[in-house]
């Protein structure tokens, strides 16, 4: 092996070091970029539950929990403070003054008022699952 080969080798590898220490940087430099980006535009909602195939879902956003309507973009009832779902036919979202009754097969929805005399409702509420704030 004559010098020059030794000399070489040792110059190689020192760059291709070099090189690669360079683009992990890059990289790691690249997706904290990407990372940032993503949390600054996407919005702080977060999904609490989903209902009818996930076509309309509880969206807890600013400590308000809102029942939202994912095809159409459209608020359905908001100050929603319960829910409740067997996941077979029907599941039932509430606030204070309404409450929604979703069929989970035909993925429609109805709005009812609450009466605070029917003694049906009252059963069917003492089996929803509480959202605190």
């Amino acid at each position: 092996m004559s010098q020059h080969e030794e000399e070489y080798k040792p110059k190689k590898l020192g760059k291709i070091i070099l090189l690669a220490a360079i683009v992990i940087t890059a990289l790691f430099f690249i997706s904290q970029i990407i990372f940032l980006l993503i949390s600054e535009f996407s919005s702080n909602k977060d999904e609490v539950a989903f209902f009818a195939g996930n076509h309309y879902s509880i969206i807890r956003k600013d400590d308000t929990y809102r029942l939202y309507d994912k095809k159409t973009k459209n608020v359905i009832l908001d100050n929603v403070n319960g829910y409740y779902s067997n996941n077979a036919v029907y599941s039932y979202i509430k606030n204070e003054e309404e409450y929604v009754v979703i069929n989970e097969q035909e993925e429609e929805y109805i709005i009812r008022e609450i009466d605070p005399s029917n003694s049906q409702e009252k059963e069917l509420f003492e089996k929803f699952t509480p959202l605190s704030k």
